[in-house]
């Protein structure tokens, strides 16, 4: 398996910290990673020269770093880790073992759990199972797989295994059509799905950390900044190409399913499009009196802003990490990436 997969790591703001904890992880593993670092200084601490490829690029942005290292990558898969997580070897080795076997899936993954600080106990964490990404997407129709994944949209599907072909194909034209991270993850992870099916398995695959409680798949600051609709043409437009040359689907037809997958989305999240334009509108109205700030400094004390239980609702209120049990078949790996996380305390 090692020899199939390549595991790409970018990084940035020499966040070493979290990279040196990364790569001790991957000491225990015998595949080849590689390291997209734009930091403006380079990685200061040794590392395995013959398992460890490291791009010092600081003159590249996150995609083109990415699509400059992917151009590299020999392998026939390749996944992404982020560096503040962890992407499990057993876990990565059951993907490319399942992609092998079935060529109409395009991306395949497992379980994953994440954790946080615990503030009520120095040097410890609270772990928690996610369930925001927790089902396969194996409809045979294209256009059906978009619909499903975006109007439930919870998760990117990047750090899935891909075969490299595609990963290189998804990171061009997401960064040809996008040119904010939000925009381009939409089009990374439907482009993935709309090439084939998406299979996540019952077993541990990646540890994450956790960040605090937002909505990072709100277009409203787009709609605020009054820059949504010309993005959003032009992420309609390469994902509407795409179904038409997938499946016997015009690009009316396919444009349509888009708006209407977007609008279900938003269903779900209890919005609508019209109703975050008149928000904006408000909001523009109370910054153009000068009061926007004042509003703000108001909500952030009702909501306790600054609550640890308020920033981390999101993973807070998801099931127990299951993989504290001594009988789980992947308890031992969580165990080892546990002491990992806690050995590199600051």
């Amino acid at each position: 398996m090692a020899t199939d997969v390549t595991i790409v790591i970018p990084t940035y703001n020499q966040r070493y910290k979290d990279l040196r904890r990364l790569l001790e992880y991957y000491n225990y593993y015998d595949g080849l990673v590689f390291v997209a670092d734009s930091s403006s200084s380079p990685y200061p601490y040794n590392y395995d020269l013959e398992k460890v490829k490291y791009f010092h690029l600081p003159e590249l942005g996150y995609y083109e770093k990415i699509i400059y290292v992917l151009n590299l990558v020999n392998t026939e898969f390749v996944v992404l880790c982020a560096d503040d997580d962890f992407i499990v070897p057993k876990g990565i080795q059951t993907a490319v073992s399942f992609l092998k076997l079935n060529s109409e899936y395009s991306v395949a993954k497992g379980k994953q759990i994440c954790f946080l600080d615990d503030m009520s106990e120095k040097g410890k964490y609270v772990w928690r199972e996610s369930d925001w990404d927790c089902y396969s997407i194996e409809d045979p129709s294209p256009s059906k797989r978009l619909f499903m994944h975006l109007s439930s949209y919870k998760s990117a599907t990047f750090y899935a295994v891909h075969r490299t072909n595609l990963m290189r194909d998804i990171f061009r034209l997401s960064f040809d059509n996008s040119d904010d991270y939000l925009f381009g993850e939409y089009i990374l992870s439907l482009l993935a799905i709309i090439r084939g099916k998406y299979k996540i398995f019952d077993q541990l695959y990646a540890i994450r950390t956790s960040h605090p409680t937002s909505n990072p798949h709100s277009f409203y600051k787009f709609i605020m900044n009054g820059t949504f609709d010309e993005k959003y043409k032009k992420f309609r437009k390469v994902l509407s190409k795409e179904l038409v040359n997938s499946e016997d689907i015009s690009l009316p037809t396919a444009e349509k399913l888009i708006d209407s997958a977007l609008a279900e989305y938003l269903k779900n999240e209890n919005l609508t499009l019209s109703g975050l334009r008149a928000k904006a509108n408000l909001k523009n109205i109370i910054n153009s009196i000068g009061l926007l700030d004042l509003a703000y400094s108001i909500k952030y004390k009702l909501v306790c802003k600054n609550d640890y239980t308020y920033k981390y609702s999101n993973i807070l209120s998801q099931p127990k990490n299951p993989y504290e049990d001594p009988s789980n078949l992947d308890y031992n790996e969580f165990v080892l990436i546990k002491n990992i996380v806690e050995g590199h305390q600051s």
